[in-house]
């Protein structure tokens, strides 16, 4: 058995990437003028460090000779739930990798036209090979569960990645495990009926994709599941549309009245919820735009009232600390001991910039283990009070 180790430090990410290109697929409820959302959340770090964790226990695994399990060099202090997901994912790859001749973890695969030009790339997180067949694994950590093998396009995509960059390849079976909801599909396609089809669907889909995004044009959008996820949502021809047209399209509920005590059932809750997620993506848009006309026109009016132009001054931000402290010292004897107990750093940007400093002082280390110390530690020392929980309405999709 081979391992190839990952070159992290080629890491990017292409604009119509295999793991957006669902949700550009009209077929599948996706919309060909999707554009992945900029930045992070806490659910997509949580995935990226059980990614990191499960490719790091891999690879030293298989490094060690595969003996034992994949569990033995996971981190300790795992928590329950995060053990029962790496548990159900080892589970489905333990013995596909025993087996392989080649294991490729967090391999770089990219697609090209006939042509040889560069379609798209990404990372697929785990390809292991045995002859003349493979195995695609994805792993999600999600609670939305992912369309089936068979007709994930983000599947299509690597495998029609995997067919042109390993010709010898005659079968690859494609499989998501989704640990959070227990959900594992696998489908396997062949070299003879599906290597060509699936690059040219995936083809057709970004052309589509890069000719709607360019237009605009609300008649090739097609508003939906994937507008959670979608960068352009609140300024989209096509998602402004559930306003009136589109709201028949995507059996979008009727308006509540606007005052809570009106709202009594659940079905008038789900009315509501709904449309206040329409309307925070938008007001940010819409309220930049009145601006702009506000600015050009001088004011706008409405009724009784006009809306003009205005400015306010910004929160003003201290550009170094170090230098603070040298001037308040310098010109009013007050130390930097005097004014720390007054100053107060978010748990998150601390332990970010200590994360990071300590990446690069133990590379052995993953960020995601890095990161439990770092607040173990801080609870353990009273540094820090963990705050009272809250509730919150989480949007999933129904099982059809």
């Amino acid at each position: 058995m081979k391992l190839f180790e990952p070159n992290h430090a080629d890491r990017g990410h292409h604009k119509f990437g295999p793991s957006g290109t669902g949700y550009r697929d009209p077929r599948v409820g996706g919309c060909l003028a999707f554009v992945n959302r900029k930045g992070t959340s806490t659910a997509a770090e949580e995935g990226t460090a059980n990614h990191e964790l499960l490719d790091s226990a891999i690879r030293e695994w298989v490094n060690a000779g595969c003996t034992g399990s994949i569990s033995d060099f996971l981190p300790t202090g795992m928590t329950d739930m995060e053990q029962s997901n790496m548990s159900f994912i080892i589970n489905s790859i333990e013995g596909q990798i025993i087996s392989s001749d080649e294991v490729h973890p967090e391999l770089l695969v990219v697609l090209k036209n006939n042509d040889g030009e560069e379609i798209n790339y990404g990372y697929l997180d785990l390809l292991t090979i045995q002859g003349s067949e493979a195995f695609i694994t994805d792993y999600k950590f999600g609670w939305i569960q992912v369309p089936n093998a068979k007709i994930n396009r983000q599947g299509w995509n690597y495998a029609a990645a995997v067919f042109q960059m390993f010709p010898q390849l005659q079968y690859i079976t494609v499989q998501f495990a989704q640990p959070k909801i227990g959900y594992f599909t696998t489908y396997t396609f062949t070299r003879a009926e599906d290597a060509d089809r699936l690059r040219f669907e995936i083809e057709n889909i970004i052309n589509q994709a890069g000719e709607a995004q360019q237009s605009q044009n609300a008649e090739k959008m097609n508003p939906g599941s994937a507008c959670d996820y979608c960068q352009e949502a609140g300024r989209c021809p096509g998602y402004l549309q559930l306003f009136d047209l589109g709201k028949a399209k995507s059996n979008f509920p009727d308006a509540v009245e606007w005052s809570a005590e009106s709202i009594e059932t659940p079905e008038q809750a789900a009315a509501a919820m709904s449309w206040l997620s329409i309307f925070e993506a938008t007001v940010g848009h819409i309220k930049n735009r009145c601006i702009e006309i506000a600015q050009e026109h001088g004011s706008i009016d409405c009724g009784d009232y006009t809306f003009k132009p205005a400015s306010r001054s910004g929160l003003s931000k201290i550009t170094s600390t170090d230098k603070l402290f040298d001037l308040f010292e310098e010109s009013y004897n007050f130390s930097r001991h005097q004014l720390v107990p007054f100053m107060t750093i978010s748990k998150s940007n601390a332990v970010k910039a200590l994360t990071e400093f300590l990446c690069q002082e133990n590379p052995e280390k993953t960020k995601k283990q890095i990161q439990d110390e770092i607040d173990s530690n801080l609870r353990v020392s009273g540094v820090i009070e963990t705050g009272d929980p809250t509730t919150y309405l989480r949007k999933t999709k129904t099982k059809n």
